[in-house]
Order: structure tokens, then sequence, then C-alpha cells
């Protein structure tokens, strides 16, 4: 069992949710129950599928990271749809870019585990 409180990509993680809610409230009020909703569940669940594949071990572990970081490529395809829905696209240029940094993390961190 992993410490996942103790890991760099879950804080980071946690810390992409809470600014997701940041960028979301820039949408239109007509996206509240569309994409508003689904890149705050894909976001929230990034640092929470990290928790929960702490508690597993082997071919588990490895299997729901890999679900979590197809839950990242799901939430950057979310931002450019968000992104193309704006007309100031700098803050989701920005969140883009933290997300693809978690992505990277990801599969370095899927890679270190498995040695």
């Amino acid at each position: 069992m992993r410490k996942f409180r103790e890991l760099e990509i879950w804080k980071r993680g946690i810390d992409f949710a809470k600014n997701t809610y940041k960028v979301v409230d820039r949408l239109p009020d007509t996206e509240k129950c569309g994409l508003k909703s689904r890149m705050t569940r894909a976001a929230v669940s990034i640092p929470s599928n990290i928790a929960e594949a702490s508690s597993r071990k082997g071919k588990d572990f490895y299997h729901l990271l890999r679900v979590d970081l197809g839950s990242t490529y799901e939430l950057d395809t979310q931002c450019i749809i968000a992104k193309d829905l704006m007309e100031d696209t700098e803050i989701f240029n920005n969140h883009i870019n933290r997300l693809i940094i978690e992505q990277k993390m990801f599969v370095n961190f899927l890679k270190s585990e498995s040695k």
C-alpha cells in the first residue's frame, strides 16, 4: 500500500482539480450542467483514482492508473472544447499546459513503478 498523500502526482492532481473549478467558472452558465459538470467530475477523478489505486497491488494498481491517465485525456478534450467556446483562451491554454504536465507525470510514474 502506497501513501498517496505523499505522492507528488496526487498533490498536483488536487491542485489541478481545484484550478479546474476556477477555470470552468469562466464558461457560460448554459454549460453548468454540461461541460462544466463533466470537466469538474473528470478533474476530481484524477486524484481520487490515484488514491484508490494506491490501495491496490500489481495489475490492479497499474490498471487503475492507466484508466486515470485516460481521464486526463478525456479532460484534455473537454478543455479544448471549452477553450473554443471562450473569447479569452489564455486561461484554458494555461490549464491545458498544466494538464499536459500531469499526463507526463502519469507516464513517468507508471514507468518508475513498473521497475
